[in-house]
């Protein structure tokens, strides 16, 4: 199924605004009026981390749903790490995903299954 959707950004004042027409989604916004010059960077890497986050768990869920086998939570914690370039500018290089899956015992083995389809 092919769809189409827009994500827009703005920054005014200090105040970064993302508006996507994603229902769930909505408007993302970053207030940096507060937040001393030094600690402002990093948001684009935390963004695409929570992005493959989302996707990871969303497409474990639903490798779970599409075989009826229940489950009670998806938890999961991105780390990303950061390097300069050689001409210094800072760059995400890689990323890895812990997730943990609270299922019964007896969905052990379908859930190891389903992992290895979205890894």
């Amino acid at each position: 199924m092919d769809s189409t959707f827009e994500v827009s950004y703005e920054q005014r004042q200090g105040i970064a605004t993302i508006r996507t027409d994603v229902g769930v989604i909505g408007e993302i916004v970053m207030d940096s009026r507060n937040v001393p010059r030094e600690k402002r960077g990093g948001n684009a890497s935390a963004l695409l981390v929570a992005a493959a986050l989302t996707c990871f768990c969303g497409t474990l869920r639903e490798a779970l749903e599409a075989r009826n086998i229940p489950f009670h939570s998806i938890h999961a914690r991105g780390k990303g790490l950061k390097k300069s370039n050689p001409s210094g500018a800072v760059r995400l290089t890689s990323l890895d995903i812990e997730a943990a899956v609270d299922i019964d015992d007896q969905y052990a083995e379908a859930l190891a299954h389903c992992i290895s389809l979205v890894k």
